[in-house]
């Protein structure tokens, strides 16, 4: 098999993966919004097996820049690519499908810590009032630094 065929192969292997984390992390946002925890905790796993996967995919790549005496990073990647002659133009493209699938994987990974950690803080407020305890305002420090306010306890008469 010539490398370029192998390049092509393996690119499109993380190419599908990447499909199906995004689609995966589509599905963790819906779920988060929804509070499913069920299905977040299938998710999560699901995430876990296909990170996993794409960590294989990763390491056939570094395997491949060694046996060419690559640096086993980007740089070392693309001059891979651009060895491969009269493929170098499809490759690079696919190379460039396959950032632009990881940087919409980021930003959706991304929005759902965001959403999490919003819903989080909604939940700590809602029990915080529920133990009859307010958060005082969180303010800066002279270092500009978040101070987090402290509680106070209040009493809620029925």
């Amino acid at each position: 098999m010539n490398s370029s065929r192998t390049l092509r192969e393996l690119m499109a292997r993380e190419q599908d993966g990447l499909v199906r984390l995004h689609r995966l992390l589509e599905a963790e946002h819906a779920a988060i919004a929804a509070r499913d925890t069920a299905t977040l905790e299938r998710l999560a796993a699901d995430k876990l097996s296909l990170l996993a996967e794409l960590e294989g995919f990763a390491k056939e790549r570094q395997a491949m820049l060694q046996k060419t005496g690559l640096t086993a990073d980007r740089a070392g990647f693309e001059a891979l690519l651009g060895r491969e002659g009269d493929d170098t133009p499809a490759l690079m493209s696919q190379w460039d499908t396959l950032r632009d699938l990881l940087e919409a994987c980021q930003e959706q990974n991304r929005v759902n810590g965001l959403v999490l950690d919003a819903s989080h803080r909604a939940t700590q407020q809602a029990l915080g009032i529920l133990l009859g305890q307010t958060r005082e305002a969180e303010t800066y420090d002279a270092r500009g630094a978040v101070r987090n306010g402290s509680f106070r306890h209040t009493s809620i008469k029925a």
